[in-house]
C-alpha cells in the first residue's frame, strides 16, 4: 500500500485475520512512513486511547522538523474491546532532523536538533542525540514521558547535558524561569570559559486547560572547565 498526504509519504503491509466466532478481526500492520512533517507526528498516534494533555505537549512541544524515516507498528484486534487489550501491541518511532522542540514554555528552545519520538504504549520518549540551546551543543538529551494509570498525573522528565561556553550557559539561566529565584544575581555576572551544563528537570502534566504546572524538581549544574 503507498499513499501521499500533505504530511508525509507512507508506505505499509497489512494482514488481517478474520475468524468464525464473534471474535473482532487481528489486523497486522507495519507502515513506513518517509519526507514527513514533525510538527505533525501527533496525527499518527491513537489520540482517542492516550492522555488529552500528552497529545497537547506532542502538538505543541514539537514545533518543526523533517521526518527522514517513521515507522508504525500494529499488531492486535482492530476493534477496542477491553477483553482484547491484552493481546494488542501499538509502537511507534520517527527520526527526525531541523528539529525545534519546545519541551516547557518559558525555558530555551531546543534548535536544529536530530532526534528520535517514539511512541510505546502509554509512554512517550524523545531522545535528542544533538542540538543547540541558548547558543551551545546540547546532547544526548532524553524527554520521556513515562508509562502512567488512568489514575495518575503523567509527568515530563527532562535529563541531558550542554557542553560549552560558560556565557551560554549563563544566558540559559537568564532565559529559563530560573532568574527569578536566583534574585538578579545573573543578570550582574560575568564569566568566561568552558562549561559542561548537566539538566536534571521534572514537571506534571495537568489537564489540556491547565498545562504544564510547576516543576516537582528542578536541578540546573554548571561545572567550569
Amino acid at each position: 500500500i503507498r499513499a501521499q498526504t500533505e504530511d508525509v509519504r507512507a508506505e505499509a503491509m497489512a494482514s488481517l485475520q478474520l475468524y468464525k466466532d464473534k471474535s473482532p478481526p487481528f489486523l497486522q500492520l507495519h507502515a513506513g512512513l518517509f519526507e514527513g512533517d514533525g510538527a505533525q507526528v501527533s496525527k499518527y498516534l491513537p489520540a482517542k486511547k492516550l492522555n488529552a494533555n500528552l497529545i497537547k505537549w506532542l502538538d505543541e512541544g514539537i514545533e518543526s522538523g523533517d521526518i527522514v524515516q517513521g515507522d508504525i507498528l500494529y499488531n492486535g484486534p482492530v476493534k477496542i474491546d477491553p477483553h482484547f487489550q491484552t493481546r494488542r501491541t501499538i509502537q511507534l518511532r520517527f527520526q527526525v532532523e531541523q528539529t525545534m522542540v519546545d519541551y516547557v514554555p518559558g525555558w530555551p528552545k531546543i534548535t536544529d536538533g536530530i532526534a528520535d519520538i517514539m511512541q510505546r504504549g502509554k509512554e512517550t520518549e524523545v531522545e535528542v542525540f544533538d542540538g543547540r540551546v541558548s547558543g551551545d551543543h546540547v546532547g544526548p538529551l532524553s524527554i520521556r514521558i513515562p508509562f502512567f494509570t488512568a489514575e495518575e498525573v503523567p509527568r515530563l522528565l527532562i535529563t541531558g547535558d550542554a557542553n560549552g561556553d560558560l556565557v551560554h550557559g549563563l544566558q540559559f539561566l537568564k532565559e529559563s524561569p530560573l532568574e527569578d529565584s536566583l534574585s538578579g544575581f545573573i543578570n550582574d555576572a560575568f564569566a568566561k570559559g568552558d562549561m559542561k551544563l548537566k539538566l536534571d528537570l521534572g514537571f506534571s502534566l495537568g489537564t489540556p486547560e491547565d498545562g504544564i504546572e510547576i516543576p516537582m524538581q528542578t536541578d540546573v549544574e554548571i561545572n567550569v572547565l
